[in-house]
C-alpha cells in the first residue's frame, strides 16, 4: 500500500510546492523537523530551505528512481501534509479527518483535512518533532 505524505512549501506570490514521499508519511513531521533545525541559518532563504528539507526526506535513497516527488499539487493518495509557510516561518501537520472519509481524491479537494498540529513557530515545531538537535552559537 505504502505511507504517503507530502510536505506543502507555502510562499507567498509563488505556487505552492509539494515535496512527495511514497514510504515515510508516518515519519514525515520528525523528518521535517530536523531539517528546520539544521537549516536554521536558511529559514529565510526559500531555495536553501527547500533543498534541505527534501535532502533530508531523500538522503537514505537519493539515487533511487521511486519513493520521493517534487511537484506543484496535492497527490491524491497522500494522508499526511506537513505544511511550512516560509513567509511566517511557522509549521503544522495535517491528516485526512478519516470519520468523515472514504479516502478519495474528493476528500482532499473538499478540505476534509484536520490539524493535528496547529501552526505553529519553527522553533515549537522542532521541539515538538525533532529527534536530532543543533547546537545553537
Amino acid at each position: 500500500m505504502g505511507d504517503r505524505g507530502q510536505v506543502q512549501l507555502v510562499s507567498e506570490g509563488n505556487p505552492d510546492l509539494y515535496l512527495y514521499t511514497h514510504w515515510t508519511a508516518n515519519s514525515l513531521p520528525e523528518t521535517v523537523a530536523n531539517a528546520l533545525n539544521r537549516s536554521r541559518s536558511r529559514w529565510s532563504d526559500h531555495e536553501y530551505l527547500n533543498r534541505i528539507i527534501f535532502s533530508e526526506m531523500i538522503q537514505d535513497d537519493v539515487l533511487e528512481d521511486i519513493g520521493y516527488g517534487i511537484g506543484f499539487g496535492l497527490h491524491g493518495d497522500v494522508w499526511r501534509v506537513v505544511e511550512i509557510n516560509q513567509d511566517t516561518e511557522t509549521a503544522g501537520v495535517k491528516e485526512i479527518n478519516y470519520e468523515n472519509s472514504d479516502f478519495s481524491k474528493l476528500d482532499f479537494d473538499n478540505g476534509n483535512w484536520v490539524y493535528t498540529t496547529e501552526m505553529m513557530p519553527y522553533d515549537l515545531f522542532i521541539a515538538e518533532h525533532a529527534t536530532m538537535f543543533v547546537s545553537i552559537k
